[in-house]
Protein backbone atom coordinates (compact mmCIF):
# COMPACT_ATOMS: atom_id res chain seq x y z
CA UNK A 1 0.00 0.00 0.00
CA UNK A 2 0.97 2.98 -1.13
CA UNK A 3 2.57 6.09 1.99
CA UNK A 4 0.84 8.78 -0.09
CA UNK A 5 -3.30 9.63 0.38
CA UNK A 6 -5.12 9.27 -2.84
CA UNK A 7 -5.91 12.51 -2.52
CA UNK A 8 -2.54 13.74 -3.33
CA UNK A 9 -1.35 11.37 -5.82
CA UNK A 10 -4.43 12.22 -7.59
CA UNK A 11 -2.97 16.39 -7.07
CA UNK A 12 0.38 15.26 -8.01
CA UNK A 13 -1.28 13.56 -11.58
CA UNK A 14 -2.91 16.86 -11.31
CA UNK A 15 -0.27 19.23 -11.36
CA UNK A 16 2.13 17.30 -13.77
CA UNK A 17 -0.16 16.46 -16.70
CA UNK A 18 -1.49 20.03 -16.50
CA UNK A 19 1.50 21.86 -16.29
CA UNK A 20 2.80 20.03 -19.48
CA UNK A 21 0.08 20.07 -21.22
CA UNK A 22 -0.45 23.61 -20.79
CA UNK A 23 3.09 24.53 -21.77
CA UNK A 24 2.26 22.00 -24.91
CA UNK A 25 -0.79 23.86 -25.25
CA UNK A 26 0.67 27.36 -25.71
CA UNK A 27 3.96 26.58 -27.69
CA UNK A 28 2.62 24.89 -30.08
CA UNK A 29 0.58 28.22 -30.92
CA UNK A 30 4.56 29.70 -31.54
CA UNK A 31 6.00 26.80 -32.88
CA UNK A 32 3.13 25.47 -35.39
CA UNK A 33 -0.14 27.58 -35.32
CA UNK A 34 1.53 31.18 -35.98
CA UNK A 35 4.38 30.09 -38.41
CA UNK A 36 1.84 28.61 -40.66
CA UNK A 37 -0.37 31.36 -40.61
CA UNK A 38 2.69 33.53 -41.46
CA UNK A 39 3.48 31.00 -44.17
CA UNK A 40 0.43 30.75 -45.70
CA UNK A 41 0.02 35.23 -46.27
CA UNK A 42 3.41 34.51 -47.65
CA UNK A 43 3.11 31.44 -49.68
CA UNK A 44 -0.35 30.88 -50.62
CA UNK A 45 -2.16 34.44 -51.18
CA UNK A 46 -3.47 34.43 -47.86
CA UNK A 47 -4.69 37.90 -46.97
CA UNK A 48 -3.40 39.34 -44.39
CA UNK A 49 -6.54 40.35 -42.88
CA UNK A 50 -7.77 36.97 -42.61
CA UNK A 51 -4.65 35.69 -41.11
CA UNK A 52 -4.77 38.16 -38.14
CA UNK A 53 -8.81 37.34 -38.11
CA UNK A 54 -7.47 33.47 -37.72
CA UNK A 55 -4.44 34.89 -35.24
CA UNK A 56 -8.24 36.58 -33.10
CA UNK A 57 -10.07 33.94 -33.27
CA UNK A 58 -7.43 30.93 -31.85
CA UNK A 59 -6.54 33.62 -28.86
CA UNK A 60 -9.78 33.94 -28.01
CA UNK A 61 -9.92 30.38 -27.51
CA UNK A 62 -6.92 30.33 -25.79
CA UNK A 63 -7.65 32.94 -23.93
CA UNK A 64 -11.05 31.19 -22.44
CA UNK A 65 -9.50 27.66 -21.92
CA UNK A 66 -5.80 28.47 -20.37
CA UNK A 67 -6.14 30.64 -17.47
CA UNK A 68 -9.04 27.92 -16.02
CA UNK A 69 -6.14 25.21 -16.85
CA UNK A 70 -3.63 26.95 -15.00
CA UNK A 71 -5.99 28.10 -12.09
CA UNK A 72 -6.37 24.22 -11.47
CA UNK A 73 -3.29 23.03 -11.92
CA UNK A 74 -1.66 25.73 -9.71
CA UNK A 75 -4.23 24.63 -7.05
CA UNK A 76 -3.28 21.03 -7.11
CA UNK A 77 0.03 22.08 -6.53
CA UNK A 78 -0.24 24.45 -3.63
CA UNK A 79 -2.21 21.58 -2.17
CA UNK A 80 0.96 19.54 -2.76
CA UNK A 81 2.73 21.70 -1.19
CA UNK A 82 0.36 22.25 1.91
CA UNK A 83 0.33 18.36 2.44
CA UNK A 84 4.27 18.08 2.33
CA UNK A 85 5.30 21.01 4.44
CA UNK A 86 7.44 20.61 7.55
CA UNK A 87 6.02 18.38 10.71
CA UNK A 88 3.47 16.69 8.01
CA UNK A 89 3.22 12.68 8.16
CA UNK A 90 4.32 13.23 4.18
CA UNK A 91 7.33 15.60 4.88
CA UNK A 92 9.94 13.17 5.08
CA UNK A 93 8.91 11.44 2.40
CA UNK A 94 9.72 14.50 -0.14
CA UNK A 95 12.66 16.49 -0.69
CA UNK A 96 13.75 19.00 2.20
CA UNK A 97 12.12 21.72 0.18
CA UNK A 98 9.49 20.00 -1.60
CA UNK A 99 6.99 22.19 -0.09
CA UNK A 100 8.70 25.00 -1.91
CA UNK A 101 9.22 23.43 -4.95
CA UNK A 102 5.00 22.65 -5.21
CA UNK A 103 4.77 26.39 -4.34
CA UNK A 104 6.89 27.76 -6.87
CA UNK A 105 5.36 25.07 -9.43
CA UNK A 106 2.23 27.26 -9.04
CA UNK A 107 3.63 30.55 -9.07
CA UNK A 108 5.21 29.74 -12.01
CA UNK A 109 2.30 27.99 -13.93
CA UNK A 110 -0.13 30.81 -12.71
CA UNK A 111 2.19 32.80 -14.25
CA UNK A 112 1.03 32.81 -17.44
CA UNK A 113 -1.68 35.50 -16.28
CA UNK A 114 0.14 38.20 -15.19
CA UNK A 115 3.04 37.76 -17.82
CA UNK A 116 -0.02 38.14 -20.39
CA UNK A 117 -1.13 41.08 -19.17
CA UNK A 118 2.24 42.65 -18.34
CA UNK A 119 4.22 41.59 -21.66
CA UNK A 120 2.16 40.51 -24.62
CA UNK A 121 -0.92 43.64 -23.53
CA UNK A 122 0.42 45.87 -26.56
CA UNK A 123 0.93 43.33 -29.01
CA UNK A 124 -2.67 41.82 -27.99
CA UNK A 125 -4.21 45.01 -28.46
CA UNK A 126 -2.59 46.05 -31.54
CA UNK A 127 -3.17 42.62 -33.30
CA UNK A 128 -7.14 42.80 -32.12
CA UNK A 129 -7.46 46.61 -33.48
CA UNK A 130 -6.13 44.81 -36.56
CA UNK A 131 -8.65 42.09 -36.55
CA UNK A 132 -11.33 43.81 -35.34
CA UNK A 133 -11.21 46.57 -37.86
CA UNK A 134 -11.89 46.65 -41.97
CA UNK A 135 -8.44 47.84 -43.00
CA UNK A 136 -6.90 47.12 -46.68
CA UNK A 137 -3.80 45.73 -46.37
CA UNK A 138 -0.83 47.59 -48.15
CA UNK A 139 2.82 46.94 -48.09
CA UNK A 140 3.42 49.15 -44.45
CA UNK A 141 0.45 47.43 -43.12
CA UNK A 142 1.45 43.97 -44.00
CA UNK A 143 5.07 44.82 -43.06
CA UNK A 144 3.33 45.94 -39.82
CA UNK A 145 1.14 42.81 -39.30
CA UNK A 146 3.45 40.47 -40.38
CA UNK A 147 6.21 42.10 -37.44
CA UNK A 148 2.77 41.96 -34.77
CA UNK A 149 2.44 38.08 -35.66
CA UNK A 150 6.07 37.74 -35.12
CA UNK A 151 6.61 39.42 -31.85
CA UNK A 152 3.53 37.43 -30.59
CA UNK A 153 4.40 34.15 -31.33
CA UNK A 154 8.02 35.10 -29.46
CA UNK A 155 6.52 36.61 -26.24
CA UNK A 156 4.15 33.89 -26.55
CA UNK A 157 7.05 31.33 -26.56
CA UNK A 158 8.21 32.97 -23.85
CA UNK A 159 4.83 32.40 -21.60
CA UNK A 160 4.76 28.93 -22.26
CA UNK A 161 7.61 28.19 -20.70
CA UNK A 162 6.52 29.03 -17.39
CA UNK A 163 3.96 26.64 -16.94
CA UNK A 164 6.96 23.96 -18.28
CA UNK A 165 9.32 24.98 -15.80
CA UNK A 166 6.38 25.03 -13.08
CA UNK A 167 5.97 21.10 -14.40
CA UNK A 168 9.82 20.50 -13.85
CA UNK A 169 9.92 22.09 -10.54
CA UNK A 170 6.93 20.05 -10.08
CA UNK A 171 8.09 16.50 -11.10
CA UNK A 172 11.53 17.20 -9.13
CA UNK A 173 9.57 17.92 -5.98
CA UNK A 174 7.32 14.23 -6.79
CA UNK A 175 10.70 12.27 -7.05
CA UNK A 176 11.09 11.01 -3.35
CA UNK A 177 14.46 12.01 -2.59
CA UNK A 178 15.39 12.87 -5.72
CA UNK A 179 19.37 14.05 -5.16
CA UNK A 180 19.95 9.99 -4.11
CA UNK A 181 18.95 8.90 -7.60
CA UNK A 182 22.33 10.85 -8.47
Amino acid sequence: MSPYPVAFCVAQVVGLTGAAWLSGSIISLSTITVPALIKATREDNMPLDVAVKSWRNIYTKGKSQSPPVAAVTSAAFLYCGWAVRAGTALAPLTPSNGSLMYCTAAVLTLGIVPYTLGLMSDTNNQLMDKANSKWVADEKSSTEVESLLTRWLKLNAGRGLLPLVGGLIGLVAATPRPLELL
